[in-house]
């Protein structure tokens, strides 16, 4: 059975992915919003191609600092993790690799050239096609 400090340390982590992962694919189906108003000229004043691509990259920049801090929370606190892990039938592993996952993401938008809007549409597209939907809403 988990101790409430394992368990404690596992929803932490859990609120902070869930957040990062709904983050992205709000931000995602964003980008395709202002990708399509910029093409149809009703974008927000001062929003072009070049703002909506500097956006996405600086959003990828913070979700990249964002999971390095819930990897480092994991690994100040790997013991309580993977015993709490285990309780709920997840392994280390695992959870790795939908943190791997998500940072895979994060350095494709960095490195993704974005000059174009429909190049700003096909990035939010692999963003949302390669992010969990955990609870279906997005």
């Amino acid at each position: 059975m988990a101790t409430l400090e394992e368990f404690g340390v596992l929803l932490q982590i859990n609120d902070q992915l869930f957040r990062l992962v709904r983050n992205m694919r709000q931000n995602a189906n964003e980008y395709t919003s202002l990708a399509t108003a910029i093409d149809a000229g009703t974008a927000p004043a001062g929003m072009t191609v070049v703002k909506l691509a500097e956006t996405m990259k600086a959003d990828a920049e913070r979700f990249q600092t964002r999971l390095s801090t819930i990897t480092q929370l994991a690994q100040r606190n790997q013991t309580l993790v993977q015993n709490a892990l285990a309780i709920i039938g997840v392994t280390l592993a695992s959870a790795n690799a939908t943190k791997n996952a998500l940072v895979a993401v994060a350095q494709h938008t960095q490195a993704a050239t974005l000059t174009t809007t429909n190049q700003c549409r096909t990035e939010a597209a692999y963003i949302l096609a390669n992010t969990p939907g955990f609870d279906g809403a997005f």
